[in-house]
C-alpha cells in the first residue's frame, strides 16, 4: 500500500513519563504508598450490600494479592510469554487475575462472556492459550471450552468454584527470589494482552498490546484528566466489560491514581451501584447516559401533563445553560429554580457526587452533552480504538462540544485527502496476532488507518462517520447513518435505530422500542399489560411525529421516507450487536430483509 496523502495534522506533544512501563513495576509503584484504599470487594459477592460492608483493599494489600496469584501461575507451569484466557463479567477477580498474570510476563487474553462457542474456539486456538479461567459453571458450559479438540484445549478453572484459591495454593512452593526474577525479566516491549476486536464480520483480529504501550496510554490520559479527579475519596464504579480496552483503561487508570475502584458486573444494577458507592467520576459509553435521559423523560410523562411540562421546560433551560459560558441573569434565575426541582434528582441518579464524566466508545449527541452540562455534569468525549487505545479527549474546562478533543501527548492525528483519520503513537498495539497481512494493511506508512472519517476544528478532532458505513443511495447521495440514528433514538419510545438505503432510491429506518420507556408510557396511558406496542396506533403516531421532526434537520435526500418498528431488541446475545454494543448492520439487515423489502416495494422517491 502506498503512503497516505496527509492534508491536515495535529500533534499532542511529547509523551509523559510518570509510571514504570511494565506491569510488575507499576504494581510495585502503586504500593509505594501502601495505605490508600484502591479496591472494594463485595461481601460474599453481594454487590447490593451497603458500602460499609464491603471489604477494603489497600494498595499494599493489592500488591500482595497480585504477587500471590502470580506465584500460583508460575507454579502451574505458565512461562514468560504464555497466554491465558479469561472469560468473565466485570468482577474484582478479573482485575486480580489480569495483574497477576502480567506480573510474571503471562499475557491475558480476554473473552467476552457473550461469546459463542465458535468465537471461543477461535480465540483459544489463535492465541494458543495455556489456561482458561471462566466465571461460572454455567458459562463454562455455554462457552463450549470443554468440547474443544484435546490438542488445543487448555486446563479450565472456574472463578465461582475457587479458581483464585486454587491458583494461590499452588503458589506456596514458589519463593520470593523466583517470583522477583520472573517479574524483573518483564520488559516494556513484552506482550501484555491480546484483545480480540469484536468485529461485525469474520473472525476477530487479536490486537497485541505491549506493557509499555498500555501504560503509556494511562500516563497520557492522566496528563489531561488527572487534575480533574484529584478529590478526597476519589472513587469510580466500573461497569464496562474488562474484555474491552476502554474498561481496562478505566480500571488501570483508577488503580495507578490510587483511587478506589468498585466493580459492577450487571449493567441492570448500575443505578443501585451509583447510589451505594456515590462515584466521584464516571467513565462509560454513551448508551448509559442516553438511558438516564430517556428514563427521566419517560418518568416525567408517566406522571402526567404537569410533570411533563415541568421537565420539558427544565430540559430547555439545561440546554441553554449548557450552550453558553456566560448565562444571562434571567437564565441564571431559571436554572436555579430547575436545579432545585429537577437537576439535583438527576445528579442523585448518578450518585450525587460526580461532576465529570468521560464518554467513549461511540459518539454522544451534542444536545445530550449540553443537557447534562446544564444539569451539572461536564461530559468529556474522547476517541480511541483497540489498536491505538484512547487517542484524543476533551480538556476539562475547555471542552468543545461536537468534537472528541485534541490528541493526547505522544499522539499524532492525520487526516487524509479522502477524510480518513490516521493515528501515529507509540501507545499503539504491536500488530495483529498471527496476522502480518492485516497488520501491514492497517499500519501502512507508519500510520494506523482507523477507517473513521473526520476533520480538524480549532485544534480538536471531529469524527464525522465511518468510511465503511457511509450509505450511497441509488441517486448517488452519500448519507452518514450515525447522525440520523442518534437523532431518532432521542425519543423516549425509541430504543435503537438502523438506517438503511445502500443503492436504494431513498433512506429508510428500522426501529426498536425502548423497553423501559415504552413500558412507562403504556402504564401511564392505562394500556393493558401484554399489548403489542410495536403496532399500537398511538405509539406509531408519536414515533411518526418524531421522524418528521428529525427530517426537518436534514436535506430531502437524507430524510427518512419509510420506517418500521420491529419486535424485540438488538443485543449481543441475539447476535445483532458486538460485545461493545456496536450494531452488526449486515446481520440486522439480513434478518430483517423482508421488512426492508416491504418498505421499498411500493414507495417511490
Amino acid at each position: 500500500m502506498s503512503a497516505p496523502t496527509i492534508v491536515a495534522e495535529l500533534d499532542g506533544g511529547p509523551e509523559r513519563n510518570t509510571f514504570p512501563r511494565t506491569a510488575p513495576r507499576a504494581i510495585d509503584w502503586i504500593a509505594e504508598v501502601p495505605e490508600p484504599v484502591v479496591m472494594l470487594l463485595p461481601p460474599g459477592g453481594d454487590t447490593s450490600a451497603p458500602a460499609e460492608q464491603w471489604e477494603k483493599v489497600t494498595a499494599g494489600q493489592l500488591r500482595e494479592r497480585v504477587r500471590s496469584i502470580a506465584r500460583g501461575l508460575v507454579a502451574m507451569g505458565l512461562e514468560h510469554g504464555d497466554r491465558m484466557c479469561l472469560m468473565s463479567r466485570t468482577r474484582h477477580e478479573w482485575t486480580l487475575l489480569s495483574w497477576g498474570a502480567a506480573y510474571v510476563g503471562v499475557a491475558l487474553v480476554p473473552v467476552y462472556e457473550t461469546s459463542a462457542p465458535a468465537q471461543v474456539e477461535w480465540i483459544v486456538t489463535d492465541s494458543g492459550a495455556r489456561l482458561f479461567v471462566v466465571e461460572s459453571a454455567q458459562l463454562r458450559v455455554s462457552s463450549g471450552v470443554d468440547k474443544l479438540p484435546a490438542e488445543v484445549r487448555p486446563p479450565v478453572l472456574v472463578i465461582d468454584e475457587g479458581a483464585l484459591a486454587t491458583i494461590e495454593e499452588a503458589g506456596a512452593s514458589v519463593d520470593d527470589a523466583t517470583l522477583d526474577a520472573r517479574a524483573g525479566a518483564v520488559t516494556k516491549t513484552d506482550l501484555l494482552t491480546i484483545v480480540y476486536t469484536s468485529g461485525t464480520t469474520g473472525n476477530p483480529k487479536g490486537c497485541a498490546a505491549s506493557h509499555g504501550g498500555f501504560l503509556l496510554n494511562i500516563d497520557d490520559v492522566l496528563a489531561v484528566l488527572g487534575p480533574q479527579f484529584e478529590v478526597d475519596g476519589a472513587r469510580t464504579v466500573l461497569m464496562l466489560p474488562l474484555a474491552h480496552i476502554f474498561g481496562r483503561l478505566i480500571e488501570a487508570t483508577t488503580l495507578l491514581s490510587r483511587h478506589t475502584l468498585v466493580h459492577e458486573p450487571d449493567m441492570a444494577h448500575v443505578a443501585q451501584a451509583f447510589a451505594i458507592h456515590r462515584p466521584t467520576h464516571i467513565g462509560s459509553v454513551p448508551r448509559v447516559f442516553e438511558k438516564v435521559h430517556a428514563s427521566a423523560v419517560a418518568s416525567a410523562k408517566a406522571k402526567g401533563g404537569a410533570a411533563t411540562r415541568l421537565f420539558t421546560a427544565a430540559e430547555k433551560v439545561a440546554m441553554a445553560w449548557g450552550s453558553t459560558n456566560s448565562p444571562s441573569p434571567a437564565l441564571r434565575a431559571k436554572h436555579a429554580v430547575f436545579d432545585r426541582l429537577v437537576y439535583r434528582k438527576l445528579r442523585a441518579a448518578l450518585g450525587g457526587e460526580c461532576s465529570t464524566i468521560v464518554s467513549g466508545g461511540s459518539a454522544l449527541s451534542p444536545d445530550l452533552i449540553r443537557f447534562f452540562r446544564g444539569v451539572g455534569f461536564e461530559i468529556l468525549e474522547g476517541y480511541g480504538l483497540t489498536e491505538a487505545a484512547v487517542s484524543t479527549v476533551n480538556v476539562p474546562g475547555r471542552s468543545r462540544t461536537g468534537t472528541v478533543g485534541p490528541p493526547l501527548p505522544s499522539v499524532r492525528v492525520g487526516i487524509t485527502d479522502t477524510g480518513e483519520v490516521l493515528l501515529r503513537t507509540p501507545q499503539a498495539v504491536m500488530g495483529y496476532w498471527n496476522n502480518p497481512a492485516a497488520t501491514e494493511a492497517a499500519f501502512a506508512g507508519g500510520w494506523f488507518h482507523t477507517g473513521d472519517l473526520g476533520s480538524i476544528e480549532d485544534g480538536c478532532l471531529k469524527i464525522t462517520g465511518r468510511a465503511k458505513e457511509i450509505i450511497v443511495t441509488a441517486g448517488g447521495k452519500n448519507v452518514a447513518p450515525i447522525a440520523l440514528e442518534d437523532a431518532l433514538t432521542r425519543h423516549p419510545l425509541i430504543g435503537q435505530a438502523l438506517v438503511v438505503g445502500e443503492n436504494r432510491p431513498f433512506i429508510a429506518a428500522l426501529l426498536t422500542l425502548d423497553a423501559a420507556g415504552s413500558q412507562q408510557w403504556a402504564d401511564a396511558e392505562g394500556i393493558a399489560p401484554g399489548t403489542d406496542l410495536t403496532t399500537h396506533p398511538r405509539v406509531l403516531e408519536l414515533i411518526g411525529e418524531h421522524v418528521a421532526q428529525v427530517n426537518t434537520t436534514v436535506s430531502r435526500a437524507e430524510s427518512i421516507r419509510e420506517w418500521r418498528v420491529v419486535p424485540g431488541e438488538w443485543t449481543p446475545e441475539s447476535g445483532d450487536l458486538t460485545p461493545t454494543m456496536k450494531m452488526k448492520r449486515s446481520v440486522i439487515s439480513t434478518r430483517a430483509k423482508d421488512v426492508i423489502e416491504e418498505m421499498y416495494s411500493d414507495r417511490r422517491p
